[in-house]
């Protein structure tokens, strides 16, 4: 006689098998939603104290407690079966996995108009989940600049910035769509980022998703005054902002791959909030040596701006 052992998913998630996909269902999953009303009554095995063990798999009327049993390890199978596919899962926002690492990767690229249409439909349909399936990157949008430039941003979470060498990533293999309309080939104004967050010096809130708008400064600075020049950013000058009301999170990184020091990612709810009175209230007396400090570095064509998201 077959024995089965009580699946190890949540009690919840065995007696509730129409919320697994439908891909891992079997036939009888799909055709039958409910146990029947009727328990066999079937004693546990002596070898089982706990009760978690049923002789049987699933008895002739169909028990709540033998069904269960069935249903539960048909999840089970079906979880395993899944694993890999969840693992790309990375920015669904009603769970606690992290989308947020001490890494992130940006693209920033104009588009013509004449090409628009067909590279919109290329990064949001193959190439966003291409990179999304990629261990590592944790989470992904694409943005669309309201201020500043260029226009389109692609941002990505990363796990960290080792994510970039692996061959999971150097090796993708590049589509015939890909290869037509990718912004290597018809962009301009290309500009990539690699960065290593160094300020706030921990990953906080990291399940939170992807912020409806950034604001994204890419800065650098002179070595002589680098080290006071940061040291008056993270104790100083952005403590503030994360204060002001809107303001959903402030980062700092150091940039790894790209043509400016650092970069600055301010996440918002909206497009109203750098034009507040409280963001300009802290424009303005965010800390005596700002001025100093503000004339120290030089942004990138284009920086400060401001993205609202597009992705679908």
């Amino acid at each position: 006689m077959t024995t089965i052992q009580k699946c190890s998913v949540p009690p919840e998630t065995a007696w509730r098998v129409d919320d697994t996909p439908q891909s891992c269902r079997t036939g009888d999953d799909r055709a039958e939603q409910s146990p029947s009303p009727v328990d066999c009554g079937a004693e546990p095995v002596p070898s089982d104290p706990q009760g978690d063990v049923s002789p049987c798999m699933v008895c002739a009327e169909g028990c709540p407690a033998c069904t269960r049993l069935a249903r539960a390890s048909d999840v089970m199978v079906g979880a395993h079966a899944m694993s890999n596919t969840m693992a790309t899962i990375r920015d669904r926002g009603d769970g606690h996995m992290a989308h947020k690492g001490r890494g992130i990767f940006l693209v920033y690229v104009d588009i013509d108009a004449q090409h628009d249409k067909e590279f919109n439909e290329w990064y949001n349909t193959e190439h966003l989940p291409e990179l999304l399936a990629v261990p590592g990157i944790l989470a992904a949008a694409r943005y669309e600049a309201v201020k500043g430039g260029p226009k389109y941003l692609a941002c990505y979470e990363l796990e960290n910035v080792a994510v970039m060498h692996t061959p999971a990533f150097t090796n993708r293999p590049r589509t015939p769509w890909g290869e037509r309309v990718s912004p290597s080939v018809i962009g301009t104004n290309l500009t990539r980022i690699v960065g290593e967050q160094i300020f706030p010096e921990g990953i906080e809130m990291p399940e939170r998703g992807m912020a409806p708008v950034l604001q994204i400064g890419r800065m650098s600075v002179p070595a002589e005054v680098e080290a006071e020049w940061n040291a008056w950013y993270n104790g100083e000058y952005i403590p503030g902002y994360r204060k002001v009301p809107g303001v959903m999170y402030a980062r700092r990184y150091r940039v790894h791959e790209g043509t400016s020091g650092y970069t600055t990612v301010y996440e918002f709810a909206s497009t109203a909030v750098p034009e507040s009175a409280e963001w300009k209230e802290q424009q303005q007396h965010s800390s005596p040596k700002s001025p100093r400090m503000r004339q120290a570095m030089t942004h990138a064509p284009g920086s400060a701006g401001v993205y609202t998201r597009i992705d679908p």
